[in-house]
């Protein structure tokens, strides 16, 4: 059964979990409603482009058929399609390419408004999540120093185990230290919610007094980190 002090200790540590969590979450719910109004936009600058060249094509197509016309009237009128009459209808040709390419161009200019509004959707969605992850490791350092301070009743043979492979995590982004221990945020392989922690398997490198073997895998003993100071 947990003593008063104990429960004390886990419910902090799980009240900064819940913190460092719910910053991490909202950063990607800030990246990918950012994300989503970038395609948005770029959906529009492929569809600018594409009007573009449609409305351009058509105005073509209505510059030949004039060009057509006039000719018929020419011969029907009995006048030779040369001299003045082909420079005329020359003339209204070169304008009708002028026409369509002006045409163009305005849908280029709309499209690259379009792909610069993506551009910096994207980049304000990248900057919301690398915010999250510094409010998550401050969160964390805040937390962390609440959690030692609550524990700091515990008996010294209390141990604290938490898994920590890494072969059970997927997604993992450094967030912080705590006590020269990096700490990350990740999912495990199974799904689920973020989840915030140590690697066992570096852990093992410089305190291999922290980690134990559970069948297979490896667990860290987070009393033993420093950052929960037994009395």
């Amino acid at each position: 059964m947990c003593t008063g002090a104990e429960i004390a200790v886990i419910a902090q540590v799980v009240g900064t979990g819940m913190g460092v969590v719910g910053a991490i979450q909202q950063g990607k719910a800030a990246k990918d409603a950012a994300d989503y109004n970038a395609a948005v936009s770029r959906n529009q600058a492929i569809a600018e482009r594409q009007k573009a060249q449609f409305d351009a094509d058509k105005d073509r197509e209505e510059t030949r058929r004039l060009i057509s016309l006039q000719n018929a009237k020419f011969l029907a009128s009995g006048v030779e399609v040369s001299g003045t009459p082909l420079l005329v209808m020359s003339d209204q040709a070169a304008q009708g390419e002028l026409d369509a390419q002006a045409i163009i161009y305005g849908g280029t200019v709309r499209a690259q408004g379009f792909e610069n509004e993506a551009t910096m959707q994207t980049m304000r969605g990248k900057a919301a999540q690398t915010s999250s992850y510094f409010k998550a490791g401050g969160s964390l350092l805040t937390g962390g120093g609440k959690a030692a301070s609550s524990a700091s009743k515990l008996p010294t043979s209390s141990p604290l185990y938490f898994s920590s492979d890494r072969r059970w995590k997927k997604n993992i982004r450094p967030i912080g230290e705590m006590n020269g221990h990096k700490f990350y945020a990740f999912e495990y392989v199974w799904g689920g919610p973020v989840m915030i922690g140590v690697m066992a398997q570096e852990v093992m490198k410089y305190l291999p007094e922290a980690v134990s073997w559970a069948g297979r895998w490896l667990q860290v003993d987070y009393s033993k980190l420093g950052i929960i100071e037994n009395g």
